[in-house]
């Protein structure tokens, strides 16, 4: 067993897209049409122990990087959003990213607000947040 400074410490990284662990962890919230859309692109993360982690994903709306992710539920709480964002943003080479927030998700939209993200308006039924990197 890790300690959890150690956990934060580990490098993660970035694989091919398992859809049936997104769908899992993912649950109502999983956006399945994601993959159909400009210039998409979903990986799924693991850790250095081959651990899944996570899914993180992007895809153009606009001309827009937006972003999507679905952390698995034993993993929530641990700081992995950010680090799911800053990998997907130096594999694309993004400065900026928009994502969709489910407004029926409390602690999404709590986490997104903590690193920064900023909500810029609606759209789809959802919040639409903003954030530089």
């Amino acid at each position: 067993m890790i300690t959890f400074r150690e956990f934060l410490n580990q490098s993660l990284l970035l694989v091919g897209f398992d859809m049936e662990y997104y769908k899992q962890i993912a649950g109502n919230y999983a956006d399945t049409a994601i993959l159909g859309r400009q210039g998409a692109s979903m990986y799924t993360v693991i850790d250095g122990q081959g651990n899944h982690l996570g899914v993180v994903g992007l895809f153009y709306h606009e001309g827009k990087p937006f972003v999507d992710v679905a952390i698995d539920p034993t993993q929530r709480g641990k700081g992995l959003l950010p680090r799911f964002y800053q990998l997907l943003a130096k594999k694309h080479g993004l400065k900026k990213m928009w994502a969709y927030v489910n407004n029926n998700n409390p602690a999404s939209i709590k986490s997104h607000e903590k690193i920064g993200f900023i909500k810029i308006g609606d759209e789809y039924g959802k919040s639409v947040y903003y954030k530089d990197f």
